[in-house]
């Protein structure tokens, strides 16, 4: 039972670093370019970099939410299977 336990922590895991590494790279690289534009720019304000993060990774989350979902179903699926009748 306890190996069980310990199988599905890891799975878990490592399912929700597998969903959200995506989206932080995302979320990285746009802050990288904004901090450098803003840099050139010497426009210090943080609504211009919050502004284009939120933008592109919520189209990047649209993008790629039908591979999270099936991810996390099978996620669920394993769970429901190990704790089935």
């Amino acid at each position: 039972m306890q190996e069980t336990m310990v199988s599905l922590f890891q799975s878990g895991v490592s399912t929700a670093l597998i969903v959200a590494v995506p989206l932080l790279i995302v979320a990285w690289g746009v802050s990288v370019v904004v901090g450098f534009v803003q840099s050139l720019l010497q426009l210090p304000d943080p609504a211009v970099s919050f502004l284009p993060k939120l933008a592109v990774t919520a189209v990047v989350f649209g993008y790629i939410s039908p591979w999270v979902v099936s991810r996390l179903a099978g996620f669920a699926a394993e769970v429901l299977g190990v704790a089935g009748p």
